[in-house]
């Protein structure tokens, strides 16, 4: 694959071609990145509408939909002013206990900026989604005690039901508006620039991936350790096996499968409880199927 995407990408896109959604971007400490990764894949076209990169927000008007309103609400203290974010540092860094006031304040502006960013471009540009990225990835730091690259991203979505015929907030004739569905603060262990733009931008396609499946991150992440009692459950949807785009779709949520030619590969502690087959029981000649 392209060092110019990952598969992060690849799924992001298949399962935006199956729900048929599209989306836009607004990123900062990824810097084009996220957009790059997107457009890299085959049929992007058919969901990315396109994006912008405003890194310096108060010399980034013309670039922020030309909104005066947005812009100024960039540039306000969320501290005392309305904001979309729907969560704080406090509730969603590992490490607040231990965050200086100045970085909590310098992260929180990042919840504010990607909430206000993502809302707006989601509502202008009438996509399904809106990923919006703000952060800084290293090796140096404005805030006082921060040593660590960070980037919140927030998911902005249509939702149905929310909106008016008038436009009075937002919505349109179809009943729809727009509004935050998630956000999330990620925290790198480290200051390589390079290497947190890689992991932030994937850690985005992943994250909207799960909205728009309607899953969580953690189920696109395959498990270190397998518990033998685990429930395994057999797909028998072969309706879909000649379904590329299904199966790209549905590719974050396998764990494991084993194949020996046109069989698969599973073993039973009991009548009622089947299990993955080990490393050294697939190794194993005289292991019966």
């Amino acid at each position: 694959m392209s060092s110019l995407t990952t598969a992060a990408f690849r799924r992001l896109v298949s399962s935006l071609k199956h729900t048929q959604k599209t989306l836009c971007v607004v990123e900062q400490s990824c810097g084009g990145l996220i957009q790059t990764s997107i457009m890299a894949q085959p049929g992007a076209s058919k969901v990315f509408l396109g994006g912008t990169i405003p890194y310096n927000t108060r010399q980034s008007k013309p670039i922020l939909l030309n909104n005066e309103e947005l812009h100024q609400r960039l540039l306000s203290n969320p501290a005392t002013s309305p904001s979309l974010a729907i969560t704080t540092v406090s509730e969603c860094s590992k490490n607040a206990d231990s965050l200086s006031d100045e970085t909590k304040e310098y992260m929180q502006s990042k919840l504010h900026w990607t909430a206000e960013t993502s809302v707006a471009f989601c509502r202008e540009l009438g996509t399904d989604y809106c990923i919006a990225e703000g952060g800084a990835t290293g090796p140096t730091f404005r805030p006082q005690g921060l040593t660590h690259g960070f980037t919140v991203v927030t998911i902005a979505g249509r939702v149905v039901g929310n909106g008016t015929d008038d436009g009075t907030d937002g919505g349109d004739s179809s009943g729809s508006d727009v509004q935050v569905l998630h956000q999330e603060l990620i925290e790198s262990n480290d200051n390589r620039r390079e290497e947190n733009m890689r992991t932030f931008a994937d850690k985005a396609a992943e994250i909207l991936t799960a909205v728009n499946s309607n899953t969580t991150v953690e189920d696109q992440i395959e498990p270190t350790t397998t518990d033998a009692k685990a429930e395994v459950t057999l797909d028998r949807a072969t309706h879909l096996r000649s379904n590329t785009e299904a199966l790209e779709c549905m590719e974050h949520r396998a764990k494991y499968v084993i194949l020996s030619g046109s069989d698969i590969l599973v073993s039973s502690q009991d009548s009622s409880q089947l299990s993955l087959l080990s490393h050294p029981e697939v190794s194993d000649p005289s292991m019966k199927l």
